[in-house]
């Protein structure tokens, strides 16, 4: 099953490699047998997923684990390969919603339906089972992807046969007619690639039966498996080890690791195949020992209180759920809002204008470039900016002076660095903050009614802080280890500045990856890049 995921793969056309007739129908008979096993395997996790008793414990735990390895495989790639952006991070933290892995995506989110459609009348399932068949056999016999489900990354491919296997009967229906239509599936397989080179001069009706979609394979494995036996002996372990497989298998940075590997290595098909055969093999075995750990893992104490979360059914339950997570989290909601305004008020602090002009052809909105392009880099700035407040309310013990005092400080920044701007169009530099003496000639550049302002907004925070702190005090709910955790996360990121202007490290490749720009050559040319930044990072 993890092998054909790789011959169905549009990066790796084994297909391609066939340079004679016998080559090909060679190929085709062996995807063959790999389909029977795939559709085999994809109805029964259909029957045995209709039947988990937690689906909404299954749905977050698994989704929690295809966060963890989609992390942790960025990490490998950071590492490895010394690659980062900032679109495979958010592939990895929404691995469903960014199109990870349609097949791990299936499996997740099909116990959520597939118990409900188990319950419908004998007659309704048997009417929904003949319908995905014969969508199955026009979409195989037809020259058009009629339901857009011969695509690997199509989750409508996958649930269509998870339902299948839902709906199917207990026991086999019909051997005689199973085995016809597999037999008959198999060699039109072999024999296509000679009939669609003839007659269409490439590979498109060879593709069309080459996938789990191939209508007469998916019929007779459905007449001929005998779920509720199967289910009954390899339910359990298949449940616990088909998510990490189909993570390992489909992920896009582990499957391009496993495809430059394929590709690279082996002079001829033969040995190319023995090697996929040979690394599904280790996949299969890395999969059963990441289930292993993943099995420990979840016993984790804030795990396990993060898979007993209800899901909600309805949109009033989905607000009131809303409104007791931040009557409970509100402190550190407030934090995160203010700390992204900051950020996002310090890169606007960067113009004269509401344009920003990058180049001298292109000309931006500036809320519009903020927010889309410079996205990255903002995250990073609020990053800062919220590790910076917490590290202060973490040794205070006081939420309102921390808050208030940090939030100051970074106005205060965007608004000094501001100010050069207008005095010499040119930021602060780094070498001008060991400038001590110079602060004074700074103040000179501010206007008396800057200054007025600011000092009474100095004012106005310590009197708004002393007030809060004495009527509404809020208390830190955070253990010592987590305390700590903060504390930790805070010098990290700090003191990875040291390397952010190092070519190759892997702290420089997470800032470019952002969207960072060192000139690191040049302080004048590197300050510049406030203007695309913002001061708080530069």
């Amino acid at each position: 099953m993890t092998l054909n995921l790789w011959l169905w793969n549009e990066t790796l056309p084994f297909l391609s490699y066939a340079a004679s007739t016998k080559k090909a129908v060679f190929l085709q008979g062996l995807h063959g047998m790999l389909l029977l096993v795939t559709i085999s395997g994809l109805l029964l996790l259909g029957r045995i997923l209709s039947q988990v008793k937690s689906p909404s414990r299954w749905a977050l735990l698994n989704w929690l684990y295809l966060v963890g390895f989609g992390l942790a495989s960025l990490l490998v790639n950071l590492v490895w390969q010394k690659s980062f952006t900032f679109s495979a991070l958010l592939t990895a933290l929404m691995p469903m919603l960014r199109g990870a892995s349609a097949f791990a995506t299936s499996l997740v989110l099909a116990p959520l339906f597939l118990p409900a459609i188990r319950q419908l009348p004998q007659l309704t399932k048997d009417r929904l089972r003949w319908g995905i068949e014969v969508a199955l056999l026009a979409t195989t016999f037809f020259n058009v992807d009629l339901w857009g489900l011969m695509s690997p990354q199509s989750l409508v491919t996958y649930w269509a046969l998870l339902v299948l296997g839902a709906v199917l009967p207990a026991r086999p229906l019909h051997r005689w007619m199973g085995s016809c239509f597999i037999i008959t599936g198999v060699i039109l397989m072999m024999v296509m690639p000679l009939v669609s080179v003839t007659v269409h001069n490439d590979w498109s009706t060879a593709n069309r039966f080459s996938t789990v979609t191939n209508g007469l394979l998916v019929v007779g494995v459905a007449e001929l498996l005998p779920v509720k036996v199967l289910a009954r002996e390899v339910g359990v372990a298949l449940r616990q080890v088909i998510i990490p497989l189909a993570a390992t298998a489909t992920f896009p940075l582990s499957q391009q690791w496993l495809v430059i590997l394929i590709t690279n290595h082996g002079s001829n098909l033969l040995n190319k195949l023995i090697l996929a055969g040979l690394l599904s093999l280790v996949v299969l075995i890395g999969s059963c020992c990441l289930a292993w750990l993943w099995t420990k893992v979840q016993k984790w104490r804030w795990i396990q209180r993060f898979a007993n979360w209800p899901l909600p059914t309805s949109p009033t339950e989905a607000r009131h759920q809303l409104r007791v997570m931040l009557g409970r989290r509100w402190p550190t909601v407030l934090m995160v809002a203010l700390s992204y305004l900051g950020a996002f008020g310090s890169f606007l602090a960067m113009e004269n204008s509401w344009h920003f002009s990058p180049n001298v052809d292109a000309t931006y909105n500036m809320l519009t470039y903020i927010v889309t392009t410079r996205q990255g880099m903002l995250w990073v700035t609020t990053g800062l900016i919220w590790l910076g407040l917490r590290l202060l309310w973490t040794l205070t013990r006081r939420y309102w002076l921390s808050l208030g005092t940090g939030m100051f400080l970074v106005a205060l920044w965007s608004l000094a660095n501001r100010l050069k701007l207008d005095a010499r169009n040119e930021p602060i530099l780094p070498a001008e903050l060991t400038m001590y003496h110079a602060y004074g000639n700074l103040l000179k550049m501010a206007s008396l009614p800057v200054l007025v302002i600011t000092f009474l907004g100095l004012l106005v925070m310590c009197g708004g802080i002393w007030y809060l702190e004495r009527h509404y005090p809020v208390k830190d709910q955070a253990k010592w280890g987590a305390r700590l955790g903060f504390v930790g996360m805070a010098i990290v990121a700090f003191g990875s500045a040291n390397w952010w202007n190092h070519p190759n490290h892997p702290a420089s490749q997470i800032m470019v990856g952002f969207g960072d720009t060192p000139e690191f050559f040049n302080q004048l040319a590197g300050g510049s890049h406030e203007r695309t930044n913002c001061p708080i990072f530069e």
